[in-house]
């Protein structure tokens, strides 16, 4: 927009300098005058505008500079040097500790952008709760989610509610209980064939990538339980869908320079720029949107031909009858990338935490083979993965303390308040699990520490102060609408994992690199290599 009004202001005072003849004496040509002149006028608003948020407004005008602030911002930059060099969420855990503050930390981050950390459940709660169509997805989200359409992650204020409504029964525990089956299919057919991966290697104890692995079963997963159709991601390691999604999920470098442009670019022109990063995207979600259409007419198909179906996702959005195919793709595209991805992340943290930690792998897999004795079984429900305490106490553990999308961002549509503060439009909040859920002040002095057995304590809740606390899943009218289904997928393939194989770190100096994109995981050289061996006995 800002762009726009500086090239309409520049041809308007282009247009009076012209016809007031200023420039008669350096051109005669009224074409030449508006080609001095147009240019010259639009690049020195464009100067003075950048300069302006740049550097002006957000040091000696925002009404926000009032707001607890981390010391020694610079001030060409604010924040953003140590952002950036730090893993996502680290200078923030700090700053929650060390800053006084009534629930709103305001910082500065790349080129001085301003922003605001909600810290109590107050905030969040108008946040997240009372003023949650107020405050909604940037813009700048349109091109850097763009793989994940227009679905309702994406979608607004009532067609967001309109869709919530539609999509709600898909996720109904009822619906979930009948999935299950396919959830546990697919955990067995991934342990089977990591299984004959390690009989078949020489090494006493193989290395295996755990994240090419999750990620592999959550898409079979997704593809079987979304819309009844079989990816075979895990029998081919180099299945096209795969690789889009692992491609475009680990950000190259030109992608990551494209994030940061993004910030300050409109969308129609960062999604024409003629550059590789922007190309690949543009061709893997052409593909992905392909796939996602393909899997609507074949469904559409089966379901006039009366054919015997398991029941899934799409099926519901079908038979519902209110979306379109559009709709319907612009679903399957955002169940797709949101959905198998966000498991997958929490598979490889479990993963790592069990080959650091022995002795919960020791517990939890004797917990899961006194529940579940035989592990070749089609009949194991869900009531029996639920009733393995342990198991919920690790896997609630892990999407606390590694939750797999570790901030989400939001802004303020029009001006309002929060906590009292006058909150102008088009502020950003950052919404940050990987900092909330670290909190000493709402889960106690030991926040930082991996402590499945919290989660024994009365109320369910692990302890924590609020259920703000926890924003894994958000809360609210856009908390995840898909968050039963994919625990309950995330606890099949954790006790397929665990139960059968015990892991360890390729070496004990291994260094573990955090990858940062739309969700978190540990990777090493790219992977997420542990040396894996079957324990005997299920």
């Amino acid at each position: 927009m800002a762009l726009i009004e500086i090239l309409l202001l520049s041809l308007a005072g282009s247009y009076a300098i012209v016809h007031l003849s200023y420039l008669s004496a350096v051109a005669k040509s009224p074409t030449t005058q508006y080609a001095i002149s147009f240019p010259t006028l639009a690049i020195l608003q464009g100067l003075f505008y950048a300069i302006y948020h740049w550097l002006i407004y957000p040091n000696f005008i925002s009404p926000l500079r009032s707001l607890p602030e981390p010391k020694a911002p610079s001030f060409w930059n604010g924040h953003g040097k140590e952002i950036v060099a730090k893993k996502t969420g680290e200078p923030h855990k700090g700053w929650i500790k060390t800053i006084p503050n009534d629930g709103l930390i305001y910082y500065k981050g790349l080129l001085n952008r301003e922003r605001l950390l909600p810290t109590n459940p107050k905030v969040l709660a108008e946040v997240l709760n009372s003023q949650s169509y107020i405050f909604v997805k940037p813009q700048f989200f349109r091109f850097s989610l763009r793989l994940l359409g227009n679905g309702i992650l994406m979608a607004e204020g009532d067609e967001h509610k309109r869709q919530r409504k539609i999509l709600t029964p898909a996720f109904h525990p009822r619906h979930l209980r009948s999935l299950f089956p396919l959830f546990w299919s697919k955990t067995r057919e991934m342990v089977d064939l990591i299984t004959a991966e390690i009989q078949a290697s020489d090494a006493p104890d193989p290395i295996v990538d755990f994240n090419g692995w999750g990620s592999r079963c959550t898409l079979d997963i997704i593809g079987t339980a979304g819309a009844g159709i079989e990816f075979n991601a895990m029998k081919d390691p180099e299945n096209e869908l795969f690789k889009i999604y692992q491609k475009v999920f680990t950000p190259s470098p030109g992608q990551l320079w494209m994030g940061i442009l993004n910030l300050i670019m409109p969308f129609w022109f960062m999604q024409n720029l003629p550059v590789k990063a922007v190309r690949d995207v543009t061709r893997a979600k052409n593909f992905i949107m392909k796939v996602c259409l393909d899997m609507i007419k074949t469904k559409k198909a089966q379901m006039a031909e009366k054919k015997p179906m398991h029941p899934d996702i799409l099926s519901i959005m079908i038979e519902e009858g209110s979306l379109s195919d559009e709709e319907m793709q612009n679903q399957l595209m955002t169940f797709m990338a949101a959905g198998h991805e966000t498991t997958a992340a929490a598979v490889s943290w479990s993963v790592w935490e069990l080959a650091r930690r022995p002795e919960v792998a020791e517990r939890l897999r004797a917990e899961i083979r006194a529940a579940i004795p035989v592990f070749d079984s089609d009949s194991i429900t869900m009531e029996q993965i639920e009733s393995i305490r342990y198991l919920r106490n690790f896997t609630n553990e892990i999407l606390r303390f590694h939750p797999p999308v570790p901030v989400t961002i939001r802004e303020a549509e029009k001006n309002t308040t929060l906590n009292g503060q006058f909150i102008p439009k088009g502020t950003t909040v950052m919404l940050m699990p990987s900092v909330i859920n670290h909190s000493q002040e709402l889960w106690g002095p030991d926040a930082a520490e991996f402590i499945p057995e919290r989660w024994d304590k009365p109320g369910g809740n692990g302890g924590a102060a609020s259920n703000y606390a926890n924003l894994t899943f958000l809360m609210g009218p856009r908390s995840c609408i898909g968050q039963k289904f994919s625990v309950e997928e995330y606890k099949a393939i954790i006790v397929g994992l665990a139960g059968r194989f015990a892991f360890e770190e390729k070496t004990k100096d291994m260094e573990l690199n955090v990858r940062a994109g739309i969700t978190q995981r540990p990777t090493h050289e790219g992977i997420l290599p542990l040396r894996t061996r079957i324990v005997p006995g299920w």
